[in-house]
């Protein structure tokens, strides 16, 4: 007997899964993502001799779904809208529950609203997830009914943007409707690499939803300080082989290398030799890849100290290290303590451009509602999305006025093969222009 799919072969490799592939399946996708896993808190909820279980419980489990979805189950802050909550209540009583469990050390929430949504930040409280959700998170309970999961229309009001930030939102609620997926395909992924954990399966369904609910989620897209929003950009690419353009042609992902790096270039003024030189070692850097000679030269600066058990062994935890500082809550500070903002990382980044520095600092502090969060906090890469808008704002504007099918996604774009080679020369003409340097990385949108 042959597979009913010949990739399927190469994705599922061992004979249990190829067994499982012969296997006539009768689940589809669409009723897979209908149904939204309700976590079952009343145990913990009366071991603590709290009140009102099971609404408390309902509001948890919506916390709890949203860790697994946007922060991979971490204790940080998610953003949760009105209508996402899994129990149906008035807001009143909502709020009273909401006050409750935050008196009770339950959870903690952000006062501050995000601006024109009707929605909050979220997160347990410290002490009660290390006690409670950390072991919750290993053997997770759920209630006997899932709640049936319906996709609601959230369109972003358009007086909040331009009328060309506009038209780009536009073309990505009429650009998600060029793609499709493979039935089969996408069931056979969900029965070999996802079902039975919880975190994959909430991702699973949330990353597909958009897909089989397209037609009437199609325009869900927003844009958030100066980046757009929608369905493909958050899509896994775990999950991204059964997904196909309706063409047949191939899609690329076009990205801007080491973006938040070459962003910084745009705050060279080259007023001195000193910062010439200063700006051609960054560019030399971001050509070697940034943070790759980022962990080199801090690992060279320390290896001989007591820091250098603390300095990260590779790429990765190097783009981490100066992520966080970028986000790092020093910069809310009248006062910017050089010392606080980072960590080694970052210490040996700001001796190897310290001009740079300056002017960051400077233009921080000097510019606070640029470098606001949607949760209210200073964060310097935020200010950089302004930036980047800036950069792909125009590109995207080209490809519309041309007819040509992209999807905007954080530092780049997706596009397909037969016009990526444009799309190059459009982004690296922006990026020279705004910027005066960039380079660029294209590869497979999905594996």
């Amino acid at each position: 007997m042959t597979l009913k799919h010949p990739e399927a072969l190469r994705l599922f490799g061992t004979e249990k899964e190829k067994h499982r592939l012969k296997e006539q399946s009768h689940i589809s996708i669409r009723e897979l993502v209908s149904k939204q896993k309700v976590y079952d808190f009343v145990l913990i909820l009366r071991q603590l001799g709290l009140k009102n279980h099971r609404a408390s419980s309902a509001m948890l489990s919506t916390i709890f779904n949203h860790q697994l979805l946007y922060s991979k189950g971490e204790n940080q802050y998610v953003q949760i809208h009105t209508n996402s909550w899994q129990n149906a209540m008035s807001g009143a009583k909502r709020k009273e529950i909401k006050y409750y469990l935050k008196k009770k050390k339950i959870i903690e929430f952000d006062p501050h609203y995000t601006p024109n949504e009707k929605s909050q930040n979220y997160r347990f409280n410290k002490a009660f997830y290390k006690n409670f959700i950390i072991p919750f998170l290993s053997n997770p309970v759920t209630t006997n009914k899932p709640k049936n999961w319906t996709p609601t229309e959230r369109i972003q009001d358009r007086s909040l943007v331009t009328e060309e930030q506009g038209f780009v939102l536009d073309a990505m609620g009429t650009n998600i409707l060029q793609l499709d997926y493979n039935e089969e395909l996408a069931v056979e992924l969900f029965l070999n690499q996802v079902e039975g954990n919880h975190r994959e399966e909430a991702q699973f369904n949330e990353a597909f939803r958009p897909l089989v609910y397209k037609k009437e989620m199609a325009n869900n897209v927003q844009m958030v300080k100066d980046r757009f929003f929608g369905s493909l950009n958050r899509f896994p690419r775990k999950f991204r082989s059964p997904i196909f353009h309706i063409s047949g042609e191939e899609i690329i992902s076009l990205d801007i290398v080491s973006c938040h790096p070459t962003f910084l270039l745009a705050f060279y003024l080259d007023e001195s030799e000193d910062e010439v030189i200063e700006r051609q070692r960054l560019e030399s850097w971001i050509d070697k890849d940034f943070y790759k000679v980022l962990q080199r030269e801090t690992f060279k600066a320390l290896q001989n100290t007591r820091a250098v058990n603390y300095i990260p062994d590779n790429r990765e935890g190097a783009k981490e290290d100066f992520m966080k500082a970028l986000n790092s809550e020093e910069w809310t500070r009248d006062k910017i303590r050089k010392t606080k903002v980072g960590s080694n990382c970052w210490k040996i980044f700001r001796k190897h451009f310290e001009i740079l520095y300056e002017r960051l600092e400077i233009e921080v502090i000097s510019n606070q509602e640029l470098y606001r969060s949607k949760s209210n906090k200073l964060c310097v890469g935020c200010g950089l999305f302004s930036l980047e808008m800036k950069v792909m704002l125009p590109v995207y504007l080209q490809l519309i006025s041309r007819g040509i099918w992209f999807y905007p996604e954080h530092d780049g774009l997706a596009i397909l093969k037969k016009d990526m080679e444009y799309a190059e020369k459009l982004l690296v003409d922006s990026l020279n222009h705004n910027v005066g340097y960039g380079l660029l990385s294209n590869k497979r949108w999905k594996d």
